[in-house]
C-alpha cells in the first residue's frame, strides 16, 4: 500500500459511499474498489468496510486501520513540509536593513557567520536611517532590519515585531581639552552650555537624546544635526562641540584628541532586530532571526554604569523576546 491508497481509503471512510468518494478524489469506482481490495489483501484478508449497508460502515478492524492511516498521512505531510523548509532555504533571499553604523556595531560579523552556515541564502543589505527602515518594513521592501528601538513615547507599527538585540549605555564624547573631559562622570545638566552635534532627526539616537534632555530638564545651548557619524566625530575632534553616542560606537572612534565621559544617570540605546509580521514567515526569515538572536550572546557587553538602576528599567515599547519553539 502507498500514501495515495491510504488517502483514498480515508476519503471513503469520510463519505461512506463509493460513488461520492470516486467523484471527490477523481478516481473511478472500479479503481477505488481495487485499491481497497489490495489493502485488505495485504492485511491478511481483513475487511475494513461492511459493504452490505447503505451507507457503508467501518468494521472494528476498519476503525483501527483508519486511526493509524490518519496518523501516517499526517506524519507524511509534516515530513514533506519539513523537507520543503530546507528546499526553501537553499533558494532563499533576504533583504536586510540596518542603521548606517552596522560595521561599527559588529553586525557585519553576524552576516559573515550566517553566510558561512547558510551559504545558499542570498543576502541584500540596505543601510538607511531608522525612520526610513521602519517605512521600508511597513511597505514589505525589507524582510527584517536592525533598528534603534523606539523610545517609549514612540509606538512601532503593528505590522512589525522587534526583538532586543544589544543594549548600550550612552556616553558623552568630547575633545580632551574640554573641561568635561576631566570628569569621571557627569550629569546632563552639566552640558547645558555645550554645542551638540547629533545624528539627525530621522535617527533613533536623536529621539533618545531629545527625550533624555527633556527628562533631565535641560536643553543644550545649540544643537546641530548630521546624517554622518564620521562628520560628527570630526567636528568633536576639532573641539567645535560635543556629542552623545553609544559606548560601542564611541569606542570605535576613540583617538588621542577625544575621550568618552560616562553619565551619572545613564540611559541606554537598544538596537533591535525588527521583523515584518507575515501570516506565514518565510523559512529564510525565520532561520536568520533564530540565528541572530542566538549569535548575540557572543557580543561583548559594554561596561555598565549604575547597573542596579539599569536592571530595573523596562525595555523599549513593543520589543519582546523570541517566543519559545519558533
Amino acid at each position: 500500500m502507498d500514501i495515495e491508497q491510504l488517502k483514498n481509503v480515508l476519503a471513503l471512510a469520510r463519505y461512506k459511499n463509493f460513488t461520492e468518494t470516486s467523484y471527490e478524489i477523481a478516481l473511478s469506482q472500479p479503481a477505488l474498489s481495487k485499491h481497497l481490495g489490495k489493502i485488505e489483501n495485504e492485511l491478511g484478508g481483513v475487511r475494513l468496510f461492511d459493504r452490505t449497508t447503505r451507507p457503508i460502515k467501518l468494521t472494528d478492524a476498519g476503525e483501527k486501520f483508519i486511526d493509524y492511516a490518519q496518523r501516517i498521512v499526517e506524519e507524511f505531510e509534516a515530513l514533506k513540509l519539513a523537507v520543503r523548509e530546507y528546499s526553501l532555504l537553499s533558494q532563499g533571499h533576504l533583504v536586510v536593513g540596518s542603521i548606517p553604523v552596522m560595521g561599527r556595531l559588529g553586525l557585519t560579523a553576524l552576516i559573515v557567520a550566517f553566510k558561512k552556515e547558510y551559504s545558499n541564502i542570498n543576502i541584500e543589505i540596505k543601510e538607511r536611517q531608522n525612520k526610513e527602515l521602519l517605512e521600508l518594513l511597513k511597505r514589505a521592501e525589507l524582510d527584517l532590519a536592525f533598528i534603534t528601538a523606539p523610545v517609549p513615547s514612540v509606538s512601532i507599527h503593528p505590522s512589525i515585531t522587534c526583538y532586543p538585540f544589544m543594549e548600550d549605555d550612552i556616553v558623552l564624547v568630547t575633545n580632551k581639552l574640554n573641561p568635561l573631559a576631566k570628569q569621571t562622570a557627569i550629569d546632563l545638566v552639566d552640558t547645558e552650555n555645550e554645542v551638540f552635534f547629533l545624528l539627525d532627526s530621522d535617527s533613533g539616537m536623536y529621539q533618545i537624546c531629545m527625550e533624555s534632555f527633556k527628562k533631565a530638564g535641560v536643553m543644550p545651548a545649540k544643537i546641530h544635526e548630521s546624517r554622518n557619524v564620521e562628520t560628527i566625530i570630526g567636528l568633536v575632534t576639532e573641539g567645535l562641540g560635543v556629542t552623545l553616542l553609544t559606548w560601542r560606537l564611541a569606542r570605535s572612534f576613540i583617538m588621542s584628541k577625544i575621550t568618552m565621559v560616562r553619565l551619572n544617570n545613564p540611559f541606554q540605546r537598544t538596537t533591535a532586530l525588527a521583523v515584518r509580521n507575515q501570516p506565514h514567515i518565510a523559512a529564510p526569515v525565520k532561520t536568520f532571526t533564530k540565528f541572530a538572536l542566538a549569535w548575540k550572546s557572543s557580543l561583548r557587553q559594554p561596561p555598565l554604569v549604575n547597573s542596579k538602576k539599569r536592571s530595573n528599567k523596562k525595555r523599549p515599547a513593543r520589543c519582546q523576546e523570541l517566543p519559545r519553539g519558533k
